[in-house]
């Protein structure tokens, strides 16, 4: 689905979840921080939350999932994700 939607150009919110895939799988991550998936997509994203739409589809869709959230300071929230298994096998 992802790819039907990227090549369609419909939501800008599936096309950076296909961005953040091609960045999984061309850094081979398990686990990445919000942080470095930031400073990596930083030309293409300018803010931070912009990534919560992207990052929502994915977990729904089982290609990640949230393994830990604390907040170093207030209003600055520090998230983990995990890669689903089979998407790293299947990459």
């Amino acid at each position: 689905a992802l790819a039907v939607f990227n090549l369609m150009g419909i939501d800008p919110a599936i096309e950076k979840a296909a961005r953040i895939l091609k960045w999984i799988k061309r850094k081979k991550r398990r686990e990445f921080s919000r942080k470095q998936l930031f400073d990596s997509l930083r030309r293409t994203v300018k803010r931070s939350d912009a990534l919560d739409e992207p990052l929502s589809v994915l977990v729904e869709r089982n290609y990640i999932r949230l393994k830990m959230e604390t907040e170093k300071k207030p209003g600055r929230k520090s998230e983990i994700y995990e890669v689903n298994p089979s998407y790293e096998a299947a990459s």
